[in-house]
């Protein structure tokens, strides 16, 4: 249930000399929002790819949990140790659902301000605290109570396409454009087909609820020697060469956030990211020394990885696509994303 409370305090700007200046008008004002954080989870680091990592035994996992009520003091809260994993795995739910709406609020609200009484707070437990001006605050209630009466879920699709540079300039697409109506798509798509060079990889699409990450990715992972080393072994002391296995990710990743917003319109935090390998990889030798045998060459990889990484908000309206064309770092074709975000019934 959504609750407020206003209280009976207020800041003004200090007076200055010279002549009168407006003055802003800033409360604190209490919102709870447990039921909107509960729904958000965690945050977490998007996935990246285009990265080689040792390929090896995997080490055991931690088991120390931090138990809560064996501190004294919070113990008391507790008793008969009724402190279970359950709860402690829900306080950081919550918790880490309050740290992403006080993001998500300092990063959409509106009017900006950059007056030092300002500030937001979303404890670890869901109450949301705002010092702001009255139009911030009507903001941050229309913001909340479109949250509660959202019940779609959001679907966001990403078309990966590779584009010649002359081939979008004929088209005159730069940078960012937005296309706002669903039906002006299917005519750009139509027109990037008439060039034989333009090269439709793979869109993948996600469905999430609001404020929730979702991340989708069309992966291929590939192993090699990246190195050698020496060991000794028994029986008789005996040197082997031992290789390092690499492991590599190619392909494409997506990791969204959307946030509906009143007026039909959602604001939209994108990682995409497209990392290439070149085919076939360049072996070479190395030399390795040894104690018996001496110098020894060896053979070893050295993939070659074009990896293309783009992080954007885009602040859409319902059914709308934003074009996101991306700087290549080692190619004359360009990187475009055709990137929809569209509501749709929870099934």
């Amino acid at each position: 249930m959504f609750a407020s409370l206003m209280l009976s305090c207020a800041f003004l700007l200090a007076p200055q000399d010279g002549p009168t200046q407006p003055q802003s008008h800033f409360t604190i004002k209490l919102h709870e929002t447990r039921d909107i954080v509960e729904r958000i989870g965690p945050d977490f680091p998007a996935r990246k790819i285009g990265t080689a990592r040792p390929v090896g035994p995997k080490q055991p996992a931690e088991m120390s949990v931090p138990v809560l009520s064996g501190i004294p003091i919070i113990s008391s809260f507790f008793p008969d140790n009724q402190l279970s994993a359950g709860s402690i795995d829900e306080a950081k739910r919550i918790a880490g659902g309050s740290r992403v709406l006080e993001a998500t609020v300092l990063r959409l609200i509106s009017p900006k301000t950059a007056n030092s009484e300002f500030n937001v707070r979303c404890t670890d437990s869901g109450t949301f605290v705002i010092t702001a001006t009255t139009p911030q605050h009507e903001w941050v209630t229309a913001f909340f109570a479109n949250l509660r009466s959202f019940e779609k879920l959001i679907e966001v699709e990403a078309r990966f396409v590779r584009v010649p540079q002359e081939r979008l300039e004929e088209l005159g697409i730069e940078g960012t454009s937005v296309f706002p109506k669903p039906e002006d798509v299917p005519t750009l798509l139509e027109s990037l087909k008439q060039s034989p060079k333009v090269e439709f990889m793979s869109a993948p699409r996600v469905t999430t609820f609001p404020l929730q990450r979702a991340s989708i990715s069309v992966l291929e992972q590939i192993r090699y020697v990246g190195d050698w080393r020496v060991e000794t072994v028994e029986p008789g002391a005996q040197e082997v060469l031992v290789p390092e296995i690499q492991e590599l990710e190619t392909g494409l990743a997506l990791d969204v956030r959307a946030v509906p917003l009143p007026g039909e319109k959602f604001a939209l935090t994108l990682e995409a990211q497209d990392a290439r390998l070149a085919r076939p990889l360049v072996p070479f030798s190395k030399k390795l020394k040894t104690m018996k045998k001496g110098e020894t060459e060896v053979p070893i990889a050295l993939p070659e990885v074009d990896i293309q990484r783009v992080q954007t908000e885009l602040l859409l309206q319902d059914g709308s696509t934003a074009v996101l064309v991306v700087d290549p770092s080692s190619s004359k074709d360009r990187l475009v994303i055709l990137v929809t975000v569209r509501s749709v019934a929870a099934k």
